[in-house]
């Protein structure tokens, strides 16, 4: 039961007079106090985690109480949230009748960390509540690197451009999606999808140049977040050249400036002495020592004294630096009669202003001498920073008064003082006192901004949004706005929206009706408006289901019969719409022909396509690859037609056991790879051996050979994974040094792994390089260096020339130091040319035979014809289907055993001579 104060005192009064009737007077009986708040106390208190900027779940609701802890019923207390290090949105909520306050759009802005959050109310005791933040929803992408830079036209930058998202608050955003673009100048990326780190940063593998010099630009998006970045590069011809000084001077009219120009010409990093610079004087009427000048020893060039011009104002002198430059350096001076003694604030200072407004007074500032006369035709350069607002009439210049005004300073939209700088000598190092700093407050309670607060980051071509599009509408300093109209657009393409007319509710949120995507992939807008404030919300549409493809190139091709065609067949994969599906698996096969498949993109890339270098077999005529696909899409065929190989270079085989059918194609690979590339007919040369001369399973020879004689043996060795094999010539023609006879021996447990891999195909090519001379004559040639230093080095200048043509820039090539005898000195260096057919090393079935290797034969005597040389270089989008191939399979080094004989120098005449190895 229970009973109000009246009915209370009904009760109790008459007992109490009755045993009070002898009492004379006194006081007569009075209500009970009425309890006072003294402090605050949860009655459902904030999450211990949160993401920044977001809305927290469950919201606060705070109860008055006395100093018992009794709750105090009383309307109308505001409470307030504040937060340690950071800010809030949603920050007040006001007690109802029974006193308590009930936040409902309350948000933490901060860094991500511990925080304690503070909710405090007038002359009481607050309270406090350690909120752990998390990074919000992304919802910005800035430049990571430097947002310009030059480099050479058709070569890769040297610093890959990187982006940073963040959330509202500043935080790293990980896990998001970014897709970079080339946008101007032409050239192309690689890696041009990434994922954010922990940091935030995503970075693209590389940006290679356009081939022609000038402006490239390339553009960054993150899945998610509106507004793109754009990365600009300057692209130069093969040198490089640059300058000094880089600031704009400033000097005395008529008198010889501090730095005088000077250019600095390389190449590849190195000094470039005797290139032709000429300085020239365009601007000021100054002078220049020195019109035009050859670089010196350490590739600089310099103009000598330059002397300003007798009237004040701007001095130019142009450098030319042809072959080096796309277009002439500038070097910038100012002629003053005389420098400032005091610059000063002459207007526009401590300014207030609506934001979205510039100020009304432009800020100026006005420079004297030392005797406090007006400096006239001085430079002031007025700067308000990334974060102060826009300025335009930057740079100024005194006029009769010696008053230098901005054109217009217009600070940020929120709420906040900010500041402008005047910078009274454009220099590095300006003169003391010549800094002056303007300030503005920007005072705003009008709504003023817009924000997506939820929705869709992605969905798929022609289907509705499952989440639709939500944004908050808040005055410039954060506050929610109830009740305000908010119209959606959708931007042509973009599919079709309904329900676009919305208003905010409570937490100043407004939601869309309905979206479709269009058909199209790719960034589909839909626009939120609000009085003045708009903000595009941004899903990203990806293509549907494969439903065709179609053949790209490669198909109806003609090429050499053992030998890789030289387009590699590509398909695309569309949609139901014809957007190009990635991420679909495609498997090659050769369907007839005899032709393997030896480096293949098996899913799609962004652009729905992917690949395969397709190697014919020995078949000559038609020859057939097929591409088949893991979605209900018909397969596709490319044909090509296999012409024999025409050279008068003869290789014979001989085998030492039966071989298998696998072995024998592979051998026959190796024959058809090599007579493709020689190009000479050697002369008849005779060869008279008994058996196990050279090898010891060499069998007796005594013939006459055209062009080379080779002994295969695939039998027992050491058994599965010790020695593979060996491999090299065995008889020399005397004259030419090159071989005539040559034997191949492979350990038949480990040519069943190699076919079962299918790696014994680019092995036989492997081995057969040894008999022909690679790495096994460089010595006797004289075309290696260093042996014994650590460091060896192949010198032979058409070795030289193909390496120079993958991209190298080393003066020689890095033959291997390492891998033990048989691996060592007969290789190229597996760390500098990771998957190239003659390293040590074997992984996978794409080892490219590149024109390094193919032109080493002319520097042993061959003629050479390397147009069927494989591509591999340093250039990363080069080398990615080879490592691709690689990444499939362990890498493991290829044992060989060095012949055991010696090697027979035979001449004309019949006279031989025995050499060491």
């Amino acid at each position: 039961m229970h009973l109000s104060q009246a009915a209370v005192r009904a009760v109790v009064v008459p007992i109490l007079l009755g045993a009070m009737v002898l009492s004379c007077g006194g006081d007569g009986p009075t209500d009970p106090p009425v309890p006072v708040a003294t402090k605050l106390a949860f009655v459902t208190a904030p999450p211990s985690s949160a993401s920044a900027d977001e809305v927290l779940t469950p919201q606060p609701v705070i109860q008055l109480q006395d100093a018992t802890g009794t709750a105090v019923p009383k309307a109308g207390v505001v409470v307030t949230a504040s937060l340690e290090g950071g800010s809030v949105t949603g920050a007040t909520a006001t007690t109802a009748s029974n006193g308590r306050a009930t936040f409902t759009g309350l948000a933490l802005n901060a860094t991500v960390g511990s925080r304690t959050l503070r909710f405090d109310a007038p002359s009481l005791t607050g309270l406090t509540h350690s909120v752990t933040l998390t990074a919000g929803a992304s919802s910005s992408i800035a430049p990571h690197s430097a947002a310009n830079q030059a480099g050479f036209a058709g070569l890769p930058v040297e610093q890959p451009p990187s982006v940073k998202v963040s959330d509202a608050a500043g935080n790293p955003s990980a896990g998001v999606a970014v897709t970079f673009e080339v946008v101007g100048g032409g050239g192309s990326l690689t890696g041009a999808t990434g994922v954010t780190g922990a940091d935030g940063v995503a970075t693209v593998g590389g940006w290679i140049l356009g081939s022609v010099p000038g402006a490239n630009a390339m553009s960054a998006r993150a899945e998610g977040v509106s507004g793109s970045v754009t990365f600009t590069a300057t692209s130069i011809l093969a040198g490089d050249a640059s300058t000094l000084p880089a600031a704009v001077q400033v000097g005395l009219v008529g008198q010889p400036i501090d730095s005088v120009p000077l250019v600095t010409v390389r190449k590849d990093g190195n000094p470039r002495p005797g290139v032709t610079v000429t300085f020239r004087v365009v601007t000021g009427g100054g002078s220049i020592a020195v019109a035009e000048v050859l670089t010196d020893y350490d590739g600089i060039a310099t103009a000598g004294a330059w002397t300003l011009g007798s009237a004040p104002g701007e001095n130019v002198v142009e450098a030319d630096v042809p072959g080096y430059a796309v277009a002439p350096f500038r070097f910038r001076a100012w002629g003053v009669a005389s420098l400032p003694a005091s610059v000063a604030v002459h207007a526009g200072d401590g300014q207030v202003v609506d934001a979205g407004v510039p100020v009304p007074i432009a800020p100026a500032v006005r420079a004297t001498d030392a005797g406090g006369a007006p400096l006239i035709g001085f430079p002031v350069t007025f700067e308000a920073g990334h974060s102060n607002g826009t300025v335009t009439g930057g740079s100024a210049v005194t006029d009769a008064q010696g008053v230098a005004t901005v054109g217009s300073w217009q600070p940020p939209l929120s709420n906040g003082t900010f500041q402008l700088v005047a910078l009274a000598q454009p220099l590095e190092a300006p003169l003391p006192g010549s800094l002056v700093v303007f300030s503005a407050t920007v005072v705003d309670d009008t709504p003023g901004l817009i924000q997506k607060t939820g929705g869709q980051v992605w969905g798929e071509v022609g289907q509705a949004v499952d989440e639709k599009p939500r944004v908050r509408v808040t005055t410039s300093g954060g506050t929610p706005l109830e009740n305000v109209a908010v119209q959606f657009a959708v931007e042509p393409g973009s599919g079709s929206i309904a329900g676009v007319d919305q208003v905010t509710d409570v937490n100043g949120e407004a939601t869309l009706g309905s979206w479709t995507l269009g058909t199209t992939a790719g960034p589909q807008r839909v626009t939120a408006t609000a009085g003045s404030a708009s903000l595009a919300v941004v899903v990203e549409a990806r293509p549907g289901l494969p439903a065709s493809a179609i053949v790209v190139e490669g198909d109806g091709q003609a090429g050499l019969t053992f030998n890789p065609l030289a387009v590699a067949p590509r398909v695309r994969l569309l949609d139901q719409y014809g957007n190009p599906s990635p991420g679909t698996s495609v498997q090659w096969g050769v369907s007839s022909g005899g032709g393997v498949v030896v480096a293949a993109l098996g899913t799609t890339d962004a652009a729905g396509e992917a690949w395969a270098r397709w190697v014919l077999g020995g078949s000559v005529g038609q020859q057939q690859l097929k591409a088949e696909f893991s979605f209900a899409v018909a397969p596709i065929y490319f044909s090509a037609s296999g012409q024999a190989v025409s050279s008068p270079f003869d290789i014979e085989v001989i085998y030492a056991t039966p071989p298998t059918a696998e072995q024998q194609a592979a051998v026959n690979f190796a024959v058809g790879r090599w007579r493709a590339i020689i190009q000479n007919d050697l002369p008849p040369w005779l060869v008279n051996l008994e058996a196990g001369a050279c090898d010891e399973n060499q069998p007796a020879i005594n013939r006459t050979v055209d062009d080379l004689l080779l002994v295969v043996d695939f039998s027992y060795i050491d058994g599965y994974n010790g020695i593979l094999g060996s491999a090299g010539p065995c008889v020399l023609r005397g004259t030419s040094q090159l071989p005539a006879f040559g034997t191949i021996a492979i350990d038949e447990a480990d040519a069943a792994t190699l076919v079962s891999r299918g790696e014994l195909r680019d092995v036989m090519i492997h081995e057969l390089g040894h008999v022909l001379g690679i790495g096994t004559v460089w010595i006797r040639k004289l075309l290696l260096a260093g042996a014994t230093s650590g460091d060896p080095r192949y010198i032979g200048s058409a070795g030289i020339s193909g390496y120079r043509a993958m991209g190298g820039t080393d003066p020689s090539v890095a033959v291997e130091a390492g891998g033990g005898a048989g691996t060592a000195l007969s290789h190229w260096r597996e760390s500098t040319f990771d998957s190239e057919l003659m390293t040590g090393y074997i992984g996978g079935t794409n080892n490219p035979l590149t024109r390094m290797t193919a032109r080493s034969l002319t520097d042993l005597g061959y003629v050479v014809d390397d147009a069927t040389a494989d591509p591999l270089g340093f250039i990363p989008s080069l080398r990615r289907d080879a490592q691709a191939a690689r990444a499939r399979v362990p890498v493991r080094q290829l044992r060989e055993r060095p012949l055991t004989g010696p090697i027979i120098v035979s001449y004309p005449d019949g006279t031989t001579r025995k050499v060491p190895r």
